[in-house]
């Protein structure tokens, strides 16, 4: 066997013996040396977890999570560099195994994704804004949009209420959520079909609000007068919270 080969097994090795703790010999070290490698190791992955999900931390039992962290920690092979990264493999892997279903905590897959939303966005690579005016007009320009930001869909209002309260109101929920340019803060908003369905038109196909509300006709069927105001207030609201940037004009 080539030392490239012996050394590619050891640290394999090593690897399946800080996940399980199954003991297994490797050439060179002592079995109380690696006990402690392990420590480390669990450590360094459960505080990466735990940093990312606090409010599911505080909801669920200390058992069940503690059950759930090992179980992740002994049957999934991390491929992220990136420590922080660890806590979205959790929540990819709690959803791949149904876990929701299996400690029968219904909320439990909406309520990391929420959480693992704002530290993967917090951490997520700048995205260029392009040019845009800081004035326009609400209803013919084309609104510039934050590019730092997700639409999300929920069956339970986590990102509204304590998940004990959510838990009781299952329905379909949207949230709007993006990366404050000036402070690096996330911010969530609770938004309506609708709201939704504008916010996309207008940032894939770069519409005005106007074309936007005369697509909605073919849609949504006839809108009154009012669905318009009420667009224009959204916008102006958007642009308040500073996710509505500015405007560009239309591309004729």
């Amino acid at each position: 066997m080539s030392m490239q080969v012996k050394t590619h097994k050891a640290q394999s090795d090593f690897s399946t013996y800080c996940r399980t703790g199954e003991a297994i010999e490797i050439p060179g070290t002592k079995p109380e040396g690696v006990k402690q490698y392990r420590k480390l190791v669990f450590g360094v992955v459960k505080d990466a977890i735990e940093n990312s999900f606090p409010i599911a931390i505080e909801y669920i039992q200390p058992e069940i999570w503690d059950e759930m962290v090992f179980t992740f920690f002994k049957n999934h092979k991390c491929q992220s560099f990136q420590v922080w990264n660890i806590a979205g493999e959790f929540y990819e892997y709690v959803v791949e195994n149904n876990w929701a279903e299996k400690y029968n905590i219904p909320v439990l897959h909406d309520l990391l994704k929420f959480e693992w939303t704002e530290t993967e966005m917090y951490n997520m690579k700048d995205i260029e804004t392009g040019d845009y005016k800081s004035s326009g007009d609400y209803l013919y320009d084309v609104p510039v949009f934050n590019p730092e930001f997700k639409l999300l869909q929920f069956t339970y209002p986590v990102h509204l209420t304590q998940p004990g309260v959510a838990i009781e109101k299952p329905a379909s929920y949207f949230a709007l959520a993006f990366r404050d340019l000036d402070d690096g803060r996330i911010h969530f908003f609770d938004l309506s079909v609708f709201n939704v369905w504008m916010i996309e038109q207008m940032a894939v196909y770069e519409n005005s609000l106007e074309q936007t509300l005369l697509t909605a006709k073919s849609v949504f069927g006839e809108l009154d007068k009012k669905v318009a105001d009420s667009a224009i207030d959204f916008l102006k609201y958007l642009n308040k919270k500073k996710f509505l940037l500015g405007f560009k004009p239309v591309n004729n």
